[in-house]
């Protein structure tokens, strides 16, 4: 089950019951996202494969991708083997979200069908929010 702590959305208890729906739905969440997260990232685990749905999102999200990083670390995990993942850093346009939508939502992600971790990103690149889907986790900052 994918939960955020009701503690990171201080007293806003709307907004905690808000973003607890959107979790399955990657279009109900962008209508809550704040406007300073204009960017996103996701990860692909070379050692996990990719199937014939993600090499099709590949190509839809390619013109709203910015720049690419193998790394062991990004936000909410750090690899303690010596694999390394591709980190895909985009923009969160509107053209992106629809694309990023057609996924479904966090219980949707996964290798070989989708990609794995994904998380909103500010101007900075600092997260607001951030999955690990391996845990089945959520988290705002």
């Amino acid at each position: 089950m994918l939960y955020i702590r009701p503690e990171k959305c201080g007293e806003n208890a709307e907004l905690h019951k808000q973003l607890q729906e959107s979790l399955e739905n990657f279009g109900k969440l962008f209508k809550l996202v704040p406007s300073e997260c204009t960017k996103f990232l996701f990860v692909i685990q070379p050692q996990l494969g990719k199937g014939p749905e993600l090499e099709e999102f590949l190509r839809k999200i390619a013109p709203y991708i910015y720049k690419t990083e193998c790394k062991n670390e990004w936000p909410g995990e750090k690899l303690l083997s010596e694999d390394k993942g591709t980190v895909y850093y985009g923009y969160l346009c509107d053209d992106a979200k629809i694309v990023l939508a057609e996924v479904g939502g966090f219980q949707d992600l996964g290798q070989p069908r989708s990609f794995e971790d994904f998380a909103l990103l500010r101007e900075d690149e600092k997260w607001w929010l951030s999955s690990i889907t391996h845990s089945n986790a959520v988290f705002l900052d």
